[in-house]
């Protein structure tokens, strides 16, 4: 069990050394997957290069600026979000107003989690000891 500890641990500081390079790759393989759905056309996503040109083309976003997206997938159109179809749905608990609906599914929440080491790292390397 201490080797199994051991390798993980190896391959955790690994990747947290590296945590803004790997941020950017995952970035660009997920633009790359995206580029062909719906929103990926309306922003580009082919033809960013950088992750200011992101920015720029991304802006944050409100559930009522993915709303009208949703709605085009509740309906029954695909590759809009995602090129896959959703397999699941999320009704979130409606803290803000009425209930959000949000589509996913296998692919995308096995990318979720796979992220989730790439995003707590970078919060423990920009907050430190604090963390």
């Amino acid at each position: 069990m201490y080797e199994q500890i051991k390798s993980e641990m190896e391959a955790w500081f690994k990747e947290y050394n590296n945590i803004f390079i790997t941020q950017e790759k995952f970035l660009f393989s997920l633009l790359n997957k995206l580029k062909d759905t719906a929103v990926g056309k309306e922003r580009g996503y082919a033809d960013i290069k950088s992750i200011e040109q992101f920015q720029a083309q991304t802006p944050i976003q409100h559930y009522s600026d993915l709303k009208p997206y949703i709605q085009r997938i509740v309906a029954g159109e695909t590759n809009v979000l995602y090129p896959e179809p959703p397999t699941h749905w999320i009704q979130t608990s409606g803290t803000t107003g009425s209930p959000k609906l949000f589509p996913y599914n296998t692919e995308f929440e096995k990318t979720f989690f796979t992220s989730g080491n790439a995003i707590l790292n970078c919060f423990i390397h920009r907050v430190g000891s604090k963390a």
